[in-house]
């Protein structure tokens, strides 16, 4: 008997060049995209406890307008920010737009924790009021921590 994993739907929003597609990228098995998302791609991520597509939304402004329409139905909203104080700031102004999707949790990813110009995880958290987790995607090594984070956030759906 095959048991049957349900799909999950997983939305990841932010600003442009955060870091978003990397992140979809690293769960695929990939290595970072070159250029930055047009409107929206799609990716799949599969284990033996998860079956997940991930939404990784264009982050730049001509494309919020669309988040609401993709964001629905998602078990998850991941908003990543690139832990410069600026893109922090500005993702703070996001949060109200995401909280709008009924049914998901929301946390929120402090990637290029590599960077000299950073804030720490802690740091972003207590600007964006939700729970945050540091991450470096380019480090492919960082794979089965982004996939712990993600089935920790469903576990409790």
């Amino acid at each position: 008997m095959v048991v049957q994993i349900p799909m999950v739907k997983i939305s990841l929003v932010g600003n442009g060049r955060v870091g978003k597609s990397t992140i979809r990228n690293m769960l695929e098995g990939k290595s970072a995209p070159t250029k930055p998302t047009i409107g929206v791609d799609v990716g799949r991520y599969r284990d033996d406890e998860l079956t997940c597509a991930v939404f990784d939304l264009g982050g730049q402004d001509r494309f919020k307008c669309l988040w609401q329409d993709f964001m629905k139905g998602s078990s998850l909203v991941m908003l990543v920010t690139d832990s410069s104080r600026e893109d922090v700031e500005k993702s703070k102004k996001l949060i109200e737009t995401i909280q709008k999707v009924q049914g998901a949790k929301i946390i929120a990813i402090a990637n290029k924790q590599d960077q000299a110009n950073r804030l720490n995880a802690m740091q972003v958290e207590k600007i964006l009021g939700v729970k945050t987790y540091p991450m470096v995607a380019t480090e492919t090594t960082r794979r089965n921590a982004m996939v712990s984070i993600i089935k920790e956030n469903l576990s409790d759906l």
